[in-house]
């Protein structure tokens, strides 16, 4: 009804339901529902932060007090959706316009030869997110410090990944 209430009405008997079909009604209360977002401030490839869960590296970002790329892929990986049609969302605000993210070692709980970590859970991962973004990318992932692994690698359905230039991996 417009405020995450649901109203169910009898059905009039021209109207009853066939014989042997159910009726499930699931309700989901929306203010329980906890929406994960982590934006990356952080251009350099590094893990300092907790990425035990989503909600670990948003208390613990680390001693630089920022998120990484691989951060953020570790603790979307490390944290369940809530639902199939809620995965966590990866969004960028490293300062503003082209920036370049310099992919190298080490691997972390998914690895991916010296790559990021496989994405093992859905995600949304936003690259059009980044301040100043109007059409053309401007997150660039590099490879050129990958040795011989893929970019992003996804190893999940109902995953998008949008925005990025990538280049310099096999």
């Amino acid at each position: 009804e417009g405020n995450g209430d649901y109203a169910l009405s009898r059905f009039p008997a021209s109207r009853a339901l066939m014989e042997g079909v159910s009726l499930v009604v699931v309700y989901r209360d929306p203010g329980a529902i906890e929406k994960r977002d982590i934006v990356i401030y952080d251009g350099a490839d590094v893990v300092d932060g907790d990425t035990s869960s989503v909600a670990a590296l948003l208390s613990d970002r680390g001693a630089d007090g920022k998120i990484s790329l691989r951060e953020a892929i570790e603790a979307t990986n490390a944290t369940t959706n809530i639902d199939a049609f809620t995965p966590d969302e990866i969004h960028f605000s490293i300062g503003s316009g082209p920036q370049t993210i310099v992919v190298n070692g080490p691997s972390g709980p998914n690895p991916n030869g010296n790559g990021l970590d496989y994405i093992i859970d859905p995600v949304i991962l936003d690259a059009t997110t980044q301040p100043g973004y109007a059409g053309d990318p401007l997150i660039e992932l590099d490879g050129t410090s990958a040795g011989g692994s893929a970019g992003i690698w996804l190893r999940t359905s109902d995953s998008t990944v949008r925005g990025f230039i990538i280049h310099s991996f096999p």
